[in-house]
């Protein structure tokens, strides 16, 4: 258990028990008002009651709540002194948002454990349902993703699988998979604690690695160009360092180059190569049967099947993706962070690509 999940579970003890004078008899559970700007003492939240017909998987909160009250602090002051130290360790930490939620439900919980009731925390990223399996002791479903399209699978805990899936709608992720489903970018968060990211693969890479805050670089699970990963730490307020591995195993990050689109040539082929279209957000070249088209459209081809293929981009190590097209040729696509370049060429494509740069036109020069 590290410092901070300790002083959580400290002060979810030393609070917890102050409740007792509030609870009515007639109460089914208690549902905690989780409103919090930063001062100590609303980390002892307001108390309402909850009804028998209230505590269900699908509840949500409608204003009716009877307030029961929250238990004054003013001769415990081992117990505050303990919220102060929370407080601060919420205003200064990375992951102080994710902290806070992970000590309104510890507190839930120990409070379940003391009164014998359900004891839920509203406005939390674990939902109500699960709260309510965590305190009567059960486990999700045995195959709870029955039915999808997996690519990839992550076990968290008891409760969560982590899955990346294809969809009607593309492809989706979820730290709590089948719910709360999720559409992936290159980078994308689907769970807070512990932090979960899933996204793309750029075309050809074979694996994905993101750098902890610690600063050590973590083996995301990768197939079916996505990937998924679960690092050993709560989400922060910055979006985890990612870099790509390509089939030769060479690590690269994909490329900025936020002054312009860069003017690229393959080495492997033949030249000099001539200006064919230079327009906003397109330049492209050609040489004999040879095509290269940069732009600053980024995306990802969701139902291309590329293969692998090595190569460079400006002396950089990078991947493309490889695939045959409807007429006989075939084409190379590097899909980087602000440009994506897509080469096509007849005949049997080159063991590897080697894009370097090239005169580009001065702005605003016609097409050859």
């Amino acid at each position: 258990m590290d410092d901070d999940a300790a002083l959580v579970e400290a002060v979810a003890a030393a609070v917890a028990p102050e409740y007792r004078a509030l609870v009515v008899s007639d109460a089914a559970g208690l549902l905690l008002d989780t409103y919090y700007d930063g001062e100590a003492e609303q980390l002892v939240p307001l108390a309402l009651e909850l009804k028998n017909e209230d505590v269900t998987p699908d509840f949500e909160r409608d204003g009716d709540e009877q307030e029961l009250g929250y238990p004054e602090l003013d001769d415990r002051p081992a117990a505050r002194d303990l919220c102060d130290r929370l407080n601060r360790r919420i205003d200064t930490a990375e992951d102080g948002h994710v902290l806070l939620e992970a000590y309104w439900l510890a507190l839930a919980y120990v409070l379940h454990r003391e009164l014998g009731m359900p004891v839920l925390a509203a406005d939390c990223e674990m939902p109500i349902a699960e709260q309510l399996e965590r305190q009567r002791g059960r486990t999700q479903p045995a195959d709870p993703l029955a039915g999808l399209d997996v690519f990839l699978t992550w076990p968290i805990d008891e409760h969560r699988i982590a899955a990346v899936w294809r969809s009607d709608w593309g492809h989706q992720a979820s730290a709590r998979a089948p719910l709360e489903p999720i559409e992936i970018g290159f980078n994308t968060e689907i769970g807070r604690n512990p932090e979960v990211r899933a996204g793309w693969l750029p075309p050809g890479a074979v694996g994905a690695q993101l750098r902890d805050r610690a600063g050590v670089w973590h083996e995301a699970r990768a197939d079916h160009q996505v990937w998924l990963c679960v690092l050993p730490q709560r989400a922060g307020q910055r979006d985890p360092a990612i870099r790509y591995l390509e089939l030769g195993g060479a690590i690269f990050q994909r490329l900025e180059h936020p002054d312009a689109l860069p003017a690229l040539w393959p080495a492997q082929a033949p030249g000099p190569p001539e200006l064919s279209q230079s327009t906003d957000g397109v330049l492209a070249y050609t040489a004999e049967d040879w095509y290269v088209v940069t732009q600053s459209h980024t995306g990802i081809e969701t139902h291309a099947a590329f293969r692998p293929l090595t190569g460079t981009i400006l002396g950089q190590p990078y991947a493309f993706g490889l695939e045959n097209t409807d007429d006989g040729r075939w084409r190379a696509v590097a899909v980087c962070a602000s440009f994506t370049v897509d080469v096509e060429a007849g005949g049997r494509p080159p063991e590897r690509l080697d894009l370097v740069a090239i005169d580009s036109p001065p702005a605003g020069q016609p097409a050859h």
